[in-house]
């Protein structure tokens, strides 16, 4: 088992008595594992759970399912000891049913466990250094970049040490964006409090900025205190979803800064994807109070060497033997990004488990090399999301990558030579740049995204191959039904279009690969009949068109090109209104109206639904989560 799986330690084994599994049990497993005295010994990521529930293997699966975690726990209940035994066949196929079937690097959240944590040793190290000297920090990054992660590994370390109080707060969470500057500081003041065992006067002839002086002296006496505040776009000058903080902003940072002044021992850390928020001198005619004392650090791709360890360690235990050469064209192609590299390594082990192949599975670089154009694909709409906030806030920079990527690398280096003009796009790390030297993409990946929407509003094109088979299609449907689910759970404020909440889309799962005009129409039927047919069923065409764009401003314009092209196929006439509709929709997805002509466009309008279906989902998720 420790060839197969890579384990390198021990694993725990937990008893329970009880009758029936609580969520505390696997709180309690988790915190014991952490142990300093347990950690040396075990495993970190697997753990046994021998309980008296006799549905306890399936308990822990819903658990997992609906709590992601990054240990991977198998149950057993004592019946089932009883009656098959402890055999070290039954272990092993155990530890395969769970490893080999479980993606599990298509984990999404942010990492809050040492043990899947890789890198950034020098950035973790110089956050923790600004903490300790109360130093301000700015930390920006593409989306998906490890920012929160990082940020959640200061903070178990600070913890650890007891060097500084750190207050962590999520600010696109409605119960913290949606609060005023005054009633977020009140906030703020009552938890530092808190942490010290003090209860804070609500004496309304109090102003909330003195309650906060009070707060931090009071505080400060005892240990530094750090207050992080991520995704800080949501209560920013930037802020789309609570208006008010485009003038909360301003009076909220005067209060911080003007209490940081008196008393030092108090930092402040700014986490998001635009870093002009501490670039702007002035906001409204007003002096930005944060201009000048956050200094910027930006979170890049991992080092090469991290990546080789998290491709390792993760792909280990599911049976994939990534060899060097694998893994750097891994690295090649997607630059360190964590989520991109993770999702690439996942479609690998989907690829691999579709076809049945028998694990442990080497994986090469020829492999990886014959795949590409496939892992592409997969990852396209993410590199569009990690993109999309240079689209919006540095057109000129994101104008510089589509230069750059249609290869024009002569007018790119000439407005190259203002390193402002490639500021932004260098300190994500798309780019890489240097005096005399050609500039290149350090993420090739970004580079064949923004290449197929050049190519788009150029000519039609047929990029069949990831819808050439079932792999691509079913598992961006499952991606589809999973953001769906997310999404209703999410927008539990707003009425659902489909007026049934409990109701989910796992038929869109069902859907089979597009090759032919008979296929297309079939696939576009039961997207139409599953998405777009029960919103008008219950609301009427009219909701679609008007309420349903102003609640899901990005999902649905996706489900109105499925109705368009849906409509396109079943009838030889369409209203004139809905050829408008389609002559648009034909422009921006094949750029030429006789698109008909080229081989495979079926397939690429199947897949231009599906895609921005997914991506929409997302942008829609980014406003709730």
């Amino acid at each position: 088992m420790r060839d197969v799986f890579g384990f390198r330690s021990e694993i725990a084994v937990f008893v329970s008595d009880y009758k029936t599994l609580q969520p505390r049990v696997v709180g309690l497993i988790n915190d014991t594992l952490r142990d300093s005295v347990v950690s040396s010994r075990a495993d970190p990521t697997t753990f046994f759970l021998i309980s008296a529930d006799p549905s306890a293997n399936r308990w822990l699966e819903e658990y997992f399912f609906d709590h992601p975690q990054p240990v991977t726990g198998i149950a057993m209940s004592f019946g089932d000891l009883e009656i098959q035994g402890i055999e070290p066949l039954r272990i092993f196929n155990l530890l395969s049913t769970h490893y080999f079937s479980r993606d599990l690097f298509d984990y999404r959240l942010p990492i809050s466990e040492d043990v899947n944590f890789f890198g950034r040793p020098l950035l973790i190290s110089e956050l923790k250094d600004r903490i300790k000297k109360s130093e301000n920090f700015g930390l920006y990054g593409l989306r998906k970049a490890g920012k929160t992660s990082s940020l959640y590994k200061v903070m178990r370390d600070v913890e650890d040490t007891g060097s500084a109080y750190v207050f962590y707060y999520d600010c696109k969470s409605p119960d913290i964006r949606s609060l005023s500057w005054d009633a977020l500081l009140a906030t703020i003041s009552t938890d530092l409090l808190r942490k010290v065992g003090e209860l804070q006067s609500d004496d309304p002839a109090t102003h909330v900025a003195a309650r906060f002086r009070h707060a931090v002296q009071r505080v400060g006496r005892r240990r530094k205190v750090c207050i992080i505040f991520d995704e800080i776009e949501y209560i920013s000058p930037f802020a789309t979803l609570d208006l008010h903080w485009r003038a909360d902003f301003v009076p909220f940072w005067q209060t911080l800064w003007s209490v940081q002044s008196l008393y030092r021992r108090v930092s402040f850390g700014m986490c998001g994807v635009n870093p002009a928020i501490s670039e702007l001198d002035v906001i409204d005619g007003v002096q930005n109070p944060v201009f000048g004392i956050v200094q910027p650090r930006y979170v890049q791709g991992l080092k090469i060497d991290d990546c080789r360890s998290m491709i390792r360690n993760i792909g280990n235990r599911m049976g994939l033997r990534f060899n060097d050469a694998a893994i750097d064209a891994v690295f090649a192609q997607y630059g360190g990004h964590p989520m991109l590299t993770r999702l690439a390594c996942s479609q690998l082990h989907t690829e691999a488990y579709d076809a049945g192949a028998k694990r442990p599975i080497a994986i090469d670089k020829a492999y990886v090399d014959s795949r590409l154009s496939a892992l592409d694909s997969y990852v396209e709409p993410h590199c569009r999301h990690a993109l999309s906030e240079i689209e919006r806030f540095y057109p000129d920079e994101y104008e510089m990558l589509i230069m750059l990527a249609s290869g024009d690398d002569v007018d790119f280096y000439e407005m190259a030579r203002d390193e402002l003009m490639v500021s932004h796009i260098k300190n994500y790390g798309i780019v890489a740049t240097s005096p005399g030297s050609r500039a290149k993409f350090l993420i090739p990946a970004m580079k064949q995204h923004l290449l197929r929407g050049v190519r788009r509003s150029e000519k039609p094109h047929a990029d069949t191959e990831r819808t050439a088979g079932p792999t691509w299609l079913g598992k961006r449907l499952k991606d589809v039904v999973r953001e769906f689910d997310r999404l209703q759970a999410l927008a539990h404020t707003v009425e659902w279009p489909w007026k049934d909440r409990s109701v989910r889309f796992d038929k869109l799962a069902s859907i089979e690969p597009v090759v032919s005009t008979a296929t297309l129409t079939s696939a576009l039927t039961v997207l139409n009949t599953v998405l777009v047919e029960p919103i008008d069923k219950a609301h009427g065409k009219q909701y679609f068109y008007a309420a349903m764009h102003t609640r899901f401003p990005h999902l649905a314009p996706a489900l109105a090109r499925i109705r368009v092209y849906r409509n396109w196929v079943c009838h030889d006439d369409l209203l004139p209104v809905v050829r408008a509709r389609f002559d648009v929709l034909i422009e921006q997805d094949f750029g030429n109206a006789a698109f008909d002509r080229s081989p495979g466009w079926q397939a690429k309008m199947f897949a231009v639904c599906v895609n921005e279906l997914y991506y929409c989902l997302l942008m829609e998720i980014d406003g709730y989560t």
